[in-house]
């Protein structure tokens, strides 16, 4: 017998209790995040958010600049100076809602993550030192974070749930078998379509990573419909027959004929068909892309400046002289592309969605329609200014800098993210197989990315703590507990911290720079450690034979997860209140 879903109908004792735990996590969220906001001295970023904020409050308007991103901090932030008053606490108020509603957005995802592990998730993002600083920090990080979980949320809720509003079951990863190349076509609910689209705008509105975000998404889904299709395009090739020109000119043209399928919107799945929405909407957001090319061989003759160098005549990221002609161009053809392929896909759908995203988009850009060549800059400005400044790699930190800080603060998701990782890959889960993508593909980005900076910690250490909410609650839920002793369970609860500590102990006995402690002495505790270190594993090993060592490796990870949750919120407090404003 499994681990019930606490939430089960069936045990209304459990379903309070878990309600309770949620009740008190979310207060203590709260706290963490509202209490004394004002009291710390401002980071320069912070002051110039607050600034142009308190300009846009004060009936001088607002600007775009892609240099401080996106419009809708400014605006949001002006928003709370009208009603709660301008001051240092409301300057930052943004930031600390948008963190508390984080803590809480895992119980959307439950389907998914199943009960526990949305608690799980819950209580890793309340005391996550990255997530609980930034959360009491005037940039807009948090406000990403919770619009790529919303992202996700709404993606994964749209393939789980038909039209008509029944759920799906969770599938295992897609096999390589012909059965299931080109599914017959499908249709989630449209309300998750919507949502996204607002989600895409507030993302895009608030700061670029929101093209990494689209693009990890999109990705996926191909990853996924190429990885459907792979065995129906493979059966065409006569192995030990085809000559390899001819097997390779094969497997092309079967591609080929599946993507003309695909432009068709021929059978297209509902993966295929969230695709489509993410492309379509947002594909005249990434003309300035081709802003990369102005410096090489293909157009560096023309002269044309498609993106304003650093400290060149014009604004940094636009276009300038006949850039501009190229810029109106080559987004006027991307616009007549989303529309082409939205509408076939599905008209009634994609005009809604598109109406949602780009009037959100419009009025956020123009600040309320007062700044007409907010369009302009947000379309091409906002791209082109990042673009541009990639050269530039500031911060001037090593490749290496997330894994050092991710080590140094966000241990607790990063050991489980490893070791979860391993685990989805052995069984194939479909979702999990998801998060392994999204975290890898998230550090993998940012790691690449020539600017490095503490903030951006939070983009990645949000899918690990997804993923690692998603481990615990399936290696707890597959235990069968009723026929664990409780003798055995509570003895391995004790027994692995314990063994931890006078590990650590051992480890860095006599290396204190204490003077006081003699030789003989630290000889002597080092021995008595070292025995009573070797007890344990010989207890440990029998303890494991009589419970099981799936089970006495299961709450053994528990248990060192409850350990580095306390370290991982002693970090967080020492960080956001000790040390708040050292830098």
């Amino acid at each position: 017998m499994t681990v019930e879903q606490p939430t089960s109908g069936r045990y209304t004792a459990k379903r309070a209790i878990y309600i309770a735990t949620y009740v008190v996590l979310a207060v203590a969220a709260a706290a963490m995040r509202f209490w004394e906001l004002g009291s710390r001295a401002f980071h320069h970023d912070e002051s110039l958010h607050a600034f142009y904020s308190w300009n846009l409050y004060a009936g001088e308007g607002y600007i775009h600049n892609p240099m401080m991103h996106g419009p809708f901090q400014m605006e949001a932030t002006a928003g709370l100076f009208f009603l709660f008053g301008d001051g240092d606490y409301t300057a930052r108020l943004l930031y600390a809602i948008a963190g508390t509603a984080l803590v809480l957005m895992p119980l959307l995802f439950r389907s998914r993550l199943g009960d526990w592990g949305a608690l799980f998730t819950s209580m890793m993002l309340a005391f996550s030192p990255a997530m609980l600083y930034y959360s009491r920090f005037a940039r807009n990080d948090i406000l990403m974070a919770v619009w790529a979980l919303g992202i996700v949320i709404a993606m994964w809720r749209y393939l789980d749930e038909d039209a008509k509003g029944t759920k799906e079951e969770p599938a295992a990863l897609e096999t390589d078998d012909e059965e299931t190349a080109d599914p017959p076509p499908k249709m989630g609910k449209a309300i998750y379509l919507y949502i996204t689209a607002a989600l895409l705008a507030f993302a895009f509105a608030s700061k670029e990573s929101a093209y990494l975000i689209t693009g990890t998404m999109g990705l996926y889904l191909v990853l996924v419909l190429v990885s459907r299709n792979w065995n129906a395009v493979k059966s065409k090739v006569n192995v030990g027959v085809d000559s390899p020109p001819v097997a390779a000119l094969k497997i092309v043209g079967g591609w080929i004929n599946h993507l003309e399928r695909g432009l068709d919107m021929r059978g297209i799945s509902k993966e295929a068909g969230f695709l489509v929405l993410l492309i379509t909407i947002t594909l005249p957001l990434w003309g300035a892309f081709v802003s990369i090319l102005q410096d090489t061989p293909l157009l560096d003759w023309s002269g044309l400046t498609l993106a304003g160098p650093v400290g060149g005549s014009g604004p940094i990221g636009s276009p300038v002289g006949g850039g501009l002609v190229v810029a109106f161009l080559v987004t006027a053809f991307l616009i007549f592309l989303a529309m082409s392929y939205g509408l076939k896909w599905n008209t009634s759908v994609w005009w809604k969605a598109a109406a949602i995203f780009y009037a959100l988009y419009i009025l956020m850009y123009t600040s309320f329609l007062t700044n007409g060549f907010g369009i302009g800059s947000g379309v091409w400005q906002s791209l082109g200014y990042w673009v541009v400044q990639q050269g530039e790699g500031r911060g001037s930190q090593p490749w290496y800098y997330y894994t050092i800080i991710t080590t140094l603060y966000e241990f607790l998701p990063l050991l489980l993210s490893i070791i979860g990782s391993v685990y989805y890959l052995r069984n194939r889960d479909k979702f999990g197989m998801f998060l392994v993508y999204w975290v890898w593909t998230t550090f993998l980005l940012y790691t690449i990315a020539s600017e490095k900076m503490p903030w951006l910690l939070v983009n990645i250490t949000l899918p690990m703590i997804v993923l690692s909410g998603k481990f615990l609650n399936d290696i707890i839920t597959r235990v069968e507990w009723r026929k664990v002793s409780v003798i055995g369970g509570v003895l391995t609860l004790v027994g692995v911290p314990l063994f931890l500590a006078l590990l650590w102990n051992l480890t860095f006995l006599g290396l204190d720079g204490s003077e006081t402690v003699a030789d003989l002495e630290v000889d002597v505790l080092g021995m008595a450690l070292a025995v009573v270190a070797i007890v344990l594993i010989v207890a440990g090993y029998f303890l494991a034979r009589r419970i099981g060592p799936v089970v006495f490796a299961t709450i053994g990870l528990v248990s060192i997860a409850a350990i580095l949750l306390v370290l991982s919120g002693r970090a967080g407090l020492m960080a956001a209140f000790q040390h708040g404003d050292i830098p």
